[in-house]
């Protein structure tokens, strides 16, 4: 498969509605005592693409919410597929809206999105992600360069972030973490940096995720 024909693959398997309610059903049903590496907190996934031709040809708009605050959008991004000719492979160029919190901000919808131009969003080349594919497992592997995003944050001075995505047909993984440049120390991770899960909703989240969140101590 060439690269652009793994773009659309990839902007294909990328939309749609995920959820890690598996992954935290595996963990209730565990039991034992709670560590941070373990998913205990059920998190959704939109993705949707856009028709914002002043932004790029293929673009994808996310929101992630986690059920301790669903009114925020914990992670919400617009990526822009391209081939990049210097690797010929698949970049994702992560947009980063201006203006309050990189992280739990408040939701914003499609049709706005898809009318804001470039001056709108920050840009940290950096911070790309760069796809591979694995045909022996039937997915694709995207990371950032090790080290490459870089960024200053008010109170810990710079940050180093480490992302790393596994994209199926019916299924996203990705794990995520920040570290203080200064003394090495993490800033900030997603349980513990473990994979965390995400199946696609084909049927909606189930009858059965009210009495799934009310063990996590979340629901109502």
């Amino acid at each position: 498969m060439d690269s652009a024909a793994q773009l659309e693959t990839i902007a294909a398997c990328w939309q749609g509605a995920f959820h890690n309610q598996r992954q935290v059903a595996a963990t209730l049903a565990r039991g034992g005592q709670v560590a941070p590496e373990l998913t205990r907190e059920l998190r959704t996934l939109e993705v949707e693409r856009l028709e914002a031709p002043q932004l790029g040809a293929v673009v994808l708009y996310f929101q992630e919410f986690r059920a301790s605050a669903p009114q925020l959008a914990h992670r919400q991004r617009v990526v822009v597929l391209r081939v990049d000719p210097q690797r010929g492979v698949v970049r994702a160029e992560q947009l980063f809206f201006q203006g309050g919190p990189t992280y739990d901000r408040p939701p914003l919808g499609t049709v706005r999105v898809q009318t804001l131009g470039p001056e709108a969003f920050d840009r940290h080349p950096g911070c790309d992600l760069f796809f591979e594919a694995e045909p022996a497992h039937g997915r694709f592997r995207a990371r950032m360069d090790p080290g490459a995003c870089r960024y200053r944050h008010p109170q810990d001075g710079e940050v180093c972030a480490d992302f790393e995505m596994l994209l199926y047909p019916d299924q996203l993984w990705y794990r995520d973490r920040s570290l203080r440049l200064a003394d090495g120390s993490v800033r900030g991770e997603v349980d513990g940096f473990s994979w965390l899960l995400f199946d696609r909703a084909d049927g909606g989240l189930g009858a059965d995720l009210p009495a799934l969140m009310r063990q996590q101590g979340l629901w109502g």
